[in-house]
């Protein structure tokens, strides 16, 4: 008996290299499809975390907002500058900065222009009752950066005698606002959930108002 003898034909290796060519496409795209996706998930996971972390931070530093008067006015003005992309105030120093004491913090949208996104920024300067000597301040950290828009309103009484509502500025003030709320827009436009902070010591805008309901 003559022993069988066993091979590929030349047209079945053919097809079956490209067979395994397709496979190998198949998933190489599959891999590449699952690569992007866990990417992406590790990537909002990364963002969560750190609106987290900014959002209890700027929670704690407004919400200690000092309602201290400007040594250079006549008027009673406290160191309090709203405005839509920014908002300057007096509070005390986070555990971050070595100085300590009291420290005039500024949060601001920065612009990146053309070639980058936007970034919400923090300053910081130590308060100085010598304004006519300033210290410079210090090099901005970035709190959140691929930052499309990033809005601020806040809430109170115009006067102490009008009733509280939102407000896109509050400056020249004799009290702080009762609620600060920062509304941010990422550039792949996801949006961060509204972060309303209650001022703790903006009670002097309602007990001016009480007194002169009082009065009549």
């Amino acid at each position: 008996m003559k022993r069988a003898c066993a091979g590929f034909t030349l047209l079945e290796l053919l097809v079956s290299i490209t067979i395994f060519a397709l496979l190998m496409v198949v998933l190489i795209g599959a891999l590449q499809l699952g690569t992007r996706q866990t990417g992406r998930l590790t990537g909002q996971v990364d963002r969560s975390q750190q609106v987290a972390l900014v959002q209890h931070f700027l929670r704690a530093q407004i919400g200690t907002a000092q309602p201290l008067v400007l040594p250079s006015d006549q008027a009673r003005i406290v160191q309090f500058d709203g405005q839509p992309h920014s908002v300057d105030f007096v509070t005390v120093a986070p555990e971050s900065l070595p100085s300590g004491g009291l420290q005039v913090l500024s949060l601001a949208l920065v612009d990146g222009g053309a070639q980058s996104d936007g970034r919400l920024v923090l300053g910081s300067r130590p308060l100085r009752q010598d304004v006519d000597a300033a210290p410079a301040a210090r090099r901005p950290t970035v709190l959140l950066d691929h930052v499309r828009t990033a809005r601020f309103v806040y809430y109170g009484p115009p006067t102490p005698s009008d009733d509280p509502y939102w407000q896109t500025t509050w400056q020249n003030m004799a009290y702080l606002p009762l609620l600060v709320r920062l509304s941010v827009t990422f550039a792949d436009g996801e949006q961060m959930p509204d972060l309303a902070i209650a001022l703790r010591l903006s009670s002097s805008a309602v007990d001016l108002r009480l007194n002169q309901n009082r009065r009549f």
